[in-house]
């Protein structure tokens, strides 16, 4: 009977610790770590090339922004980017396209609008969460916000059904329905002028709006 006990005693005993371990998120932080840090982090840094134009970046390696959720945020190794998520006319909030603290950002926002595998309003709130985490002072990184909200790529996903012929291995064929997530781009709006940079950038660092408030924005009312 003793012998039997102890065993039991010490399966049950793993079993306690095991789910202490759950309750407090250990198994979480092992297999998908979570940053602690309130903007994210970026885990690595950026390894680049400078390329002949000037302008263009090419990416060594895979870059990684990890979000304030632990998502990770992946810029791919061979992936050329150049700041051109960000309207023209706020290039001059940090000093350039690719210059300054919002270069990590300007980064991962550049590959989040070319791949679209998530709507444009996620990856514009990846990019403000970005700046902030590259040091982006609040009212900078909410003007910037605003511009790639308002005046950046715009897209939604949608879901598509496609018929596809699937061959068993008996030489069968059977037609399945394959659903799919698909970027529908809007239209671009016009280029947002100097002129609504300075009253867009005023508007902020005077009232500090909140990002649902900037959302929320009525340009032409500035």
């Amino acid at each position: 009977m003793i012998v039997l006990i102890a065993p039991l005693m010490s399966f049950i005993f793993g079993i306690a610790i095991a789910l202490a371990f759950v309750a407090t998120g250990w198994f979480d932080s092992l297999f998908f770590p979570v940053s602690d840090d309130e903007w994210g982090r970026f885990p690595v840094p950026a390894k680049v090339e400078l390329l002949d134009d000037g302008r263009q970046l090419k990416l060594l390696e895979d870059f990684v922004y990890l979000d304030p959720r632990g998502r990770a945020w992946t810029a791919n190794k061979d992936s050329v980017v150049n700041g051109a998520s960000i309207p023209q006319a706020f290039w001059t909030i940090t000093g350039g396209p690719l210059e300054g603290k919002y270069r990590n950002a300007s980064i991962v926002h550049d590959e989040g609008c070319v791949r679209m595998t998530e709507p444009s309003q996620k990856v514009h709130l990846m990019f403000y969460e970005a700046c902030r985490c590259g040091g982006v002072p609040e009212y900078q990184a909410k003007v910037l916000y605003a511009a790639v909200y308002h005046f950046g790529p715009k897209w939604r996903l949608k879901q598509v059904m496609e018929q596809r012929t699937k061959i068993g291995s008996d030489g069968t064929t059977e037609v399945i329905t394959v659903t799919q997530r698909v970027p529908d781009v809007e239209r671009s709006t016009e280029d947002p002028t100097v002129v609504v940079r300075d009253k867009l950038e005023a508007y902020i660092k005077g009232k500090n709006p909140s990002l649902t408030d900037i959302e929320k924005l009525n340009i032409d009312s500035l």
